[in-house]
């Protein structure tokens, strides 16, 4: 295993253990890294019994929306100054309503909404939520990022191929992946930082 110590991380998008930010963060966490963690409202008291359960430290965790850069850079601050200058970024947030992934409920004989009938404003927050958020996260982090820091984000090839109950979804992650090859330019040379993006597959 790599010797992360001394290393800080900072994780968006752990909501529960089956997330697979989570295992990334235990992974962090086992090889000697600080990891911190941001959470939302329905995810606090998860979040942190996680983080109890399994030796990290709650002091660095913080409440975020990622639609907002004021709460990103309070919980970036926060780590930066409790932990020192950021090596790890993971992106790991996204969110579609069922009217954006175009999903049929279970147990129920409605139809799946159609791919043609996706609300924009539903499409907007989606968007906002899954993709434009790596844009905002990382002009906040910039300044507060190690040398050589890297950065990931999480993908779904979805953004190539045609996954009917993805359907709004995967507009999200064709954007996401576009905006990491942007960053990864913008951030090469001095200012010495690896952006990527990775689809993990199907997990349970």
């Amino acid at each position: 295993m790599i010797d992360n110590t001394k290393k800080v991380a900072a994780i968006f998008g752990v909501r529960n253990e089956s997330s697979i930010a989570w295992d990334i963060a235990v992974k962090l966490h086992h090889s000697g890294c600080k990891v911190a963690l941001s959470y939302v409202a329905d995810t606090k008291d998860e979040v942190l019994y996680l983080m109890q359960q399994n030796g990290m430290d709650p002091a660095l965790s913080g409440l975020v929306d990622v639609r907002s850069e004021e709460e990103i850079y309070a919980f970036l601050k926060l780590v930066h100054e409790t932990a020192g200058p950021i090596d790890y970024l993971l992106h790991g947030v996204a969110f579609g309503s069922q009217s954006v992934m175009c999903y049929s409920l279970p147990g129920r004989n409605e139809p799946a909404p159609s791919y043609i009938d996706i609300p924009f404003e539903d499409f907007m927050d989606a968007f906002n939520i899954s993709a434009y958020s790596l844009l905002r996260i990382c002009r906040v982090a910039e300044p507060l990022l190690a040398k050589n820091a890297s950065i990931l984000t999480l993908t779904y090839n979805a953004s190539q191929r045609v996954f009917p109950g993805y359907a709004g979804m995967a507009i999200c992650k064709a954007a996401l992946e576009n905006i990491m090859i942007y960053l990864a330019s913008y951030f090469r040379g001095e200012k010495s930082a690896r952006i990527n993006a990775i689809s993990a597959g199907l997990v349970m």
